[in-house]
């Protein structure tokens, strides 16, 4: 008895509980069949909140049954919905069961054929057909496919019409990008880079070097994985790139990376392997062809001179300074002077290159996401040049109603740059002059064979002076690349939050005005160690460059913000379509920067100050920069009749580099389009075969500030001299008060034409640029 009453006891509690936790709703879904009801299985039933959000959901059995145990909460509404069939959406009031009729949907009889048309819109809401400006997009994954390729700068080479990339074949060189030319002095002339629809931030302060090191040396897109992009488009003229403000002077390149998709996870791995074998290079002279061939052209010099006239070439064919290109077997370096090196090939090589690549992507109604992992590693032709290069990213999704959904976006790059001390055009340069019966190596006298200790004896008829750090002569190829370095360690990770909210719908439930903000903020670490040993160099002990240690960190974070507000209506049964945007953006970007320079260390482990060496003079350096920029755009896109666009755009910005009274400045740009295809005269005759047919012309402004924090302020140093028991202060930089903004105008013509569905497309495009004010590097 104790124990059936225990159990009833039991049973009461969970029903009680049950019903505290929410009503347990009932009911049957039908569907009209042959004028009948008949019980639908599979239909989806779905319970949302007032935000249209999912709360929960269960599907009906085989005879069209349900239950669902109902949330607490109110505005609650139940959604049936079934392929075929018109959905149906009930509100909540608390009911136990509630039964559904469904209804076939009218406009899913008959056959149903599907066409695909691939529609772009910019973002600012533009669609292709109304953009005035000139634009060119590829696909990434085409170039992937065919071409082996570890960087952005790689892939874009001769795949974009007007978009010139230079590029060295040092692992992890940063390429020059040029979109119709440079039209600066010494300013940056690289694009703006756009990820995602957040400008990537590369200010670099102008006195920026770091000794030896350049702006170029920090490779700005070497961080992001080509394996992550889905496509990128270049915006070339002044009137398409005005909405990016004026960083997009020198072009835009917009690249957008991949997202997850609604579905089953997806896991993609890829690995590609890469053998790079040089070809031969031009011929080159033995050590016994070079030194009858200096022979005979010192004599036959002397010979058209006039022997009379002709000692000092005499005494290179018959002194001490013939002994390095003669036969003098008593000399003491005779057996170095008598090889036959391939300079070239003994610093060459082949190289291996390996691109691993994970990717994790999937998601539901509401959430979607993709992950991945790449690894490269990359090997130079020449010796001792190589890269590795971690890179990671997260994209999130999420919609928390049909108004307001956020991405989110992480991502991380660790890359290892590891160099020799001069770059591979100067070692191969050397390599190439270096005389090719001079032995790398001492010889042994007895054994005649080549030791392990480096020759660096420098003959007078080998070159001119001794080594100069900048014109990079005089030194030893192969000790150059066995024994210095340079070494550059990279670390980035960058937050981006994006939301969007829609604020007006239209009766078609297309967004009239939507608001598009992001917050995006980057970090990042470069430590860069140098070093250049005296066995390469062959210089006196007390040489600055002897042995010489560079020691040198930076770290940068930059903030950036934007607020948009999106505005896209139609008129008069779509013959007019107004689009407009307003827009207001932040940046700010700190660093902070440290270098070393010590000379006569013991080894190259040694390079730090505090273990000894000599410090060179001024080669202690430290600083800090702070650099902003607010820009307010407005933008107005008009159609009318469906094939005639009108497009304006204002820029409002101000930038701290410059003075208070010209920080800020406005640019303009205007363009119009004529979509030929679409007027009726024209489209009568040409339906069949003409896809598109569009007249562009567009003028605009842009402008560019110099880069660096407050570089119009005039600067002073004191010297090291003094004036009795003072020291004396002199300026070191003018002030600059009246330095304004370099101002550039563009005009552009277009056509672009499509034939047979854009099977075949041409783009012809004529532009004239002019530049004013140019910026110039420094004044003092």
């Amino acid at each position: 008895m104790i124990k059936k009453l225990s159990m009833m006891l039991l049973m009461v509690l969970m029903t009680i509980s049950a019903y505290a936790q929410g009503n347990v709703l009932t009911g049957t879904v039908y569907e009209i069949f042959d004028g009948k009801q008949e019980p639908c299985m599979g239909v989806n039933v779905a319970v949302v909140n007032a935000q249209n959000r999912l709360v929960t959901g269960v599907t009906t059995d085989i005879n069209g049954q349900y239950a669902i145990r109902m949330p607490a909460g109110e505005n609650l509404t139940l959604l049936y919905s079934f392929i075929g069939l018109v959905p149906q959406r009930i509100a909540y009031t608390g009911q136990k069961t509630q039964d559904v009729v469904m209804k076939e949907d009218a406009k899913a009889l008959g056959e149903v054929v599907i066409a695909q048309e691939r529609t772009y819109r910019s973002e600012l809401g533009v669609s292709e057909r109304a953009f005035t400006g000139s634009s060119q997009r590829i696909s990434m994954d085409e170039v992937m496919e065919s071409l082996p390729v570890n960087s952005v700068e790689e892939a874009l080479q001769g795949q974009l019409a007007g978009v010139d990339i230079l590029t060295s074949g040092d692992p992890g060189a940063k390429g020059s990008i040029r979109i119709r030319g440079t039209a600066t002095l010494n300013s940056n002339a690289d694009p703006l880079i756009i990820i995602n629809g957040v400008p990537y931030n590369t200010d670099i302060d102008d006195d920026f070097n770091f000794a030896t090191a350049s702006t170029e040396d920090f490779a700005d897109m070497l961080a992001l994985n080509p394996n992550d992009i889905e496509n990128i488009e270049v915006l070339k003229d002044a009137a398409s790139t005005a909405i990016y403000g004026t960083k997009g002077a020198n072009g835009v390149l917009l690249i957008t990376t991949k997202r997850g998709a609604k579905g089953k996870p997806q896991f993609v791995f890829s690995h590609k392997s890469t053998l790079k074998m040089e070809p031969e290079s031009i011929p080159m002279l033995t050590g016994d062809e070079y030194t009858a061939f200096m022979q005979d052209a010192i004599w036959n010099t002397a010979n058209a001179r006039g022997l009379d006239a002709s000692g000092d070439l005499l005494n290179m064919l018959f002194s001490e300074k013939s002994y390095a290109i003669g036969y003098q077997p008593d000399w003491s370096y005779f057996d170095e002077y008598n090889t036959n090196t391939d300079w070239l090939g003994e610093i060459r090589k082949n190289a291996y290159s390996t691109d691993n690549n994970f990717s994790m992507s999937g998601g539901g109604d509401r959430a979607t996401y993709r992950f991945s992992l790449g690894w490269t590693m990359e090997d130079g032709t020449t010796r001792n040049n190589d890269l590795q290069r971690l890179t990671s990213s997260l994209r999130i999704g999420y919609n928390f109603s049909d108004r307001m959904n956020v991405n989110a976006e992480f991502t991380y790059s660790d890359t290892n740059n590891d160099q020799t001390y001069m770059s591979t055009s100067s070692l191969r340069s050397e390599a190439q002059r270096k005389m090719p019966n001079k032995s790398p190596y001492y010889i042994n006298d007895e054994t005649k064979e080549p030791t392990d200790i480096y020759f660096t004896y420098q003959d007078e008829n080998e070159f001119q002076g001794a080594f100069n750090g900048d014109k990079n002569l005089n030194f030893h190829p192969i000790a150059m690349v066995d024994e210095s370095f340079n070494k550059t360690n990279t670390k980035e990770e960058k937050i981006t939050i994006s939301p969007t909210y829609t604020i007006l719908w239209n009766e078609n439930q297309q967004p009239i005005l939507r608001y598009q903000g992001y917050v995006s903020m980057k970090f990042k670490t470069v430590k860069s160690r140098k070093f250049l040993p005296q066995e390469a160099t062959g210089v006196n002990i007390d040489n600055l460059r002897s042995n010489y240690s560079y020691d040198g960190y930076t770290n940068n974070f930059s903030l950036q913000s934007e607020t948009k507000l999106l505005y896209n209506q139609s008129f008069a049964d779509d013959q007019h379509q107004l689009v407009g945007a307003a827009i207001w953006r932040t940046t700010q970007s700190t660093g902070s920067t440290y270098a070393t320079q010590v000379y006569g260390v013991a080894s190259s482990g040694m390079g730090d100050p505090v273990t000894g060496g000599t410090i060179s003079a001024g080669s202690l350096n430290s600083g800090t920069s702070d650099a902003r920029t607010l820009s307010g755009i407005a933008n107005l896109n008009y159609t009318m009749f469906r094939w005639i666009t009108l497009n304006g755009t204002w820029n409002y910005e101000g930038n701290s580099a410059l003075s208070q009274d010209n920080r800020w400045a406005l640019f303009q740009s205007y363009g119009g389009a004529l979509n030929l295809q679409d007027f009726e005269p024209v489209q009568l005759w040409t339906s069949e075969w003409l896809s598109q047919a569009k007249l562009r012309v567009s003028w605009g402004q842009s402008g560019k500030a110099p880069s660096g924090t407050s570089p119009y302020v005039g600067t002073y140093t004191a010297l090291t001299d003094k004036y009795g028991t003072m020291t004396p202060v002199v300026p070191n930089n003018m002030q600059l008060n009246k330095l304004k903004w370099e101002t550039s105008e563009e005009w552009n013509y277009g056509f672009d034409l499509g034939l047979w569905q854009d099977r075949i497309k041409m783009t012809f495009d004529y532009y004239s640029k002019t530049t004013t004010d140019l910026l110039q590097k420094s004044v003092k």
